[in-house]
């Protein structure tokens, strides 16, 4: 044999036995682009949608987009839910009031794993108008919270097309908007009480609040309500080292936010405050907010929102929902000095009973 083809043959050999190492790298993710981003936040904070408050004709028609988006998307309604919305009524200062939450999914690919389910979401709701005065009178919630439904629907359509391309999450991936939030988190309390999916196969809950604003945090910086609680913030601090980012405590820990945000509804499904337990689903709320005068404030406009920031973090939050969606693991809750955290199994056949 000639020594240059023995020599040939020897480095194809080696460059076969050792493909699937970097075969088997971390495929790319593709990214929704700002432009596509930013419409969703012009669109769903337009003073069309008249503040978006609960009761009114503006929230009806802030739900109705949703869902129309998500059809666009190629997401799929939940099985038992009213095409893609879940109706429910509350009363709110002795006012009796109807609501509707809007849900979508992606079904994982994984025929061993698509029943188990990772949710995203984000209310859409916000605090409508001032009834009087001179001026902009709409509160518009552009950071409040359309930056949030924009960063789900931006995971959304990238699983979605990558799902077409053969490349799909292995696990299910729901998608929801919340209703009423503002008034007291009833939609994400109305879901966690009426679950249209088994909630002992939800594997984690991402929840979007205010991450559309970088003036007074920075960019590219993120934080989660209840970060030490469960091991989800290990993969949340690679994701965005990854990236470039930089994944911080948050903020305002006097204020509490993880029992003041929709998360909260499934990490204590049940809990004894006296104890300091809690039975629940690994869920937390992701903000780059760092405080400021736009909150509930009538210039809480699109034009102040950075755009680019929120692109790159959808990037991070699409990487960070497929990683949870495919490996092996579930997202576990960890020890803390806030409360004893179990994760929630389903209702035992005497609960189930009551």
């Amino acid at each position: 044999m000639n020594p240059s083809r023995f020599t040939l043959i020897r480095i194809l050999l080696c460059c076969c036995l050792t493909a699937p190492f970097w075969v088997s790298a971390e495929e790319p993710i593709p990214q929704t682009s700002a432009k596509q981003l930013k419409t969703w936040v012009d669109e769903l904070a337009g003073d069309a949608m008249e503040g978006r408050k609960e009761g009114t004709p503006g929230a009806k028609r802030a739900a109705e987009w949703l869902a129309n988006e998500f059809k666009t998307l190629g997401l799929k309604p939940l099985p038992g839910a009213e095409g893609y919305f879940q109706s429910f009524d509350f009363t709110f200062q002795k006012q009796e009031l109807s609501a509707r939450n809007v849900m979508a999914m992606l079904e994982g690919s994984d025929p061993k794993l698509k029943d188990e389910w990772i949710m995203l979401s984000a209310h859409y709701d916000h605090v409508g108008t001032k009834p009087e005065g001179e001026g902009d009178l709409i509160f518009n919630g552009a950071d409040d919270n359309a930056s949030g439904v924009a960063v789900c629907l931006a995971v959304g359509e990238v699983l979605a097309k990558m799902k077409k391309e053969g490349r799909g999450p292995k696990r299910s991936v729901v998608i929801i908007g919340w209703a009423a939030e503002e008034l007291g988190l009833f939609g994400s309390g109305h879901f966690a009480k009426n679950p249209l999916l088994p909630l002992e196969k939800m594997v984690v809950n991402l929840n979007f609040e205010m991450v559309g604003h970088t003036k007074k945090l920075g960019k590219k910086k993120l934080w989660l309500t209840g970060g030490p609680y469960s091991d989800l913030h290990k993969i949340v601090i690679a994701k965005a080292k990854d990236a470039g980012w930089e994944y911080v405590d948050a903020p305002f820990p006097k204020l509490n936010l993880f029992v003041r945000s929709d998360n909260i509804r499934f990490a204590m499904l049940e809990s004894d405050r006296e104890k300091r337990t809690a039975v629940g689903i690994p869920a937390h709320s992701f903000s780059t907010w760092g405080g400021g005068e736009h909150y509930h404030q009538v210039h809480d406009n699109p034009e102040h929102l950075d755009i680019e920031n929120m692109t790159e973090l959808a990037g991070i939050m699409t990487a960070i929902t497929r990683q949870v969606a495919d490996q092996k693991a579930w997202i576990q809750w960890l020890e803390n000095d806030f409360y004893s955290f179990s994760r929630y199994k389903g209702k035992t056949a005497e609960a189930a009973n009551d």
